[in-house]
């Protein structure tokens, strides 16, 4: 999960995950399986409740066999 935050965009950070030769046997990185929420999804927020539907519909997506 990648929190969209700060000075460095989205998309940069899964470009640094997906490029980091220490990660690359990471399941999620091997499988590009990186999903990205904002930065008010994840702290107390009115916006928490969206946030956990939009990560479970993600994850109903992933599949656990590869």
């Amino acid at each position: 999960m990648i929190c969209d935050y700060g000075d460095v965009g989205a998309e940069r950070k899964k470009d640094f995950l997906l490029s980091y030769a220490p990660l690359r046997d990471v399941s999620a990185v091997k499988h590009r399986r990186i999903v990205v929420l904002d930065y008010v999804d994840l702290v107390e927020s009115p916006r928490n409740p969206a946030a956990i539907a939009r990560l479970g519909a993600y994850l109903r997506t992933v599949r656990t066999d590869g």
